[in-house]
């Protein structure tokens, strides 16, 4: 996913950033198994972080800004097309339906400071460093997922997986 021109992260965080998910992520996996329903649960982790982070520096709230980080991963690699949004919203939809409880639970844990899962409270601290240390919070933003999705080896539409599930999930909390 490239970033268009918008800001980098400082190349010795970006190091930092890249050592800190191998470490985690073979850590995890290695733990709970390498499958695709592990890798997608981690994506998940690691994305929703990343997107929270973004909205405590930015004034808009959650549902815009992932909303906007959405349509930004979509228009970066070329997957704005109807047919893909339909299909993406009824895949989306299944999933968030079976597994609503456990997207929850992900969600509550990402928005949780200081919680029990260590890697993940390092995870926070290191993407508000990130956001904190540059000027460009969406080009950040993007270089982060892009990060993820490399560490992870995924393909850049999970990023729309993850961030639609999230929207799901946010618009949900909201309408409780």
């Amino acid at each position: 996913m490239e970033t268009k021109g918008k800001a980098n992260i400082h190349l010795e965080n970006e190091k930092g950033i890249y050592a800190f998910l191998s470490k985690t992520i073979y850590n995890e996996l290695i733990e709970e198994g390498i499958d695709q329903e592990n890798i997608l649960t981690l994506s998940l982790y690691l994305h929703w972080t990343v997107i929270r982070e973004y909205t405590t520096v930015s004034s808009k709230s959650n549902i815009y800004n992932t909303k906007a980080i959405l349509k930004e991963t979509q228009t970066v690699h070329m997957v704005g097309e109807k047919a893909y949004s339909l299909n993406l919203n009824n895949f989306v939809d299944t999933l968030f339906i079976d597994n609503s409880e456990f997207l929850r639970s992900v969600y509550h844990d990402v928005c949780q400071a200081n919680g029990p899962i260590k890697w993940l409270t390092q995870w926070q601290n290191l993407c508000r460093h990130s956001y904190q240390a540059n000027q460009s919070k969406i080009g950040i933003c993007l270089t982060l997922l892009k990060i993820v999705n490399e560490c992870l080896d995924i393909p850049y539409n999970k990023t729309d997986i993850s961030l639609a599930l999230l929207i799901r999930i946010q618009e949900n909390d909201q309408n409780v």
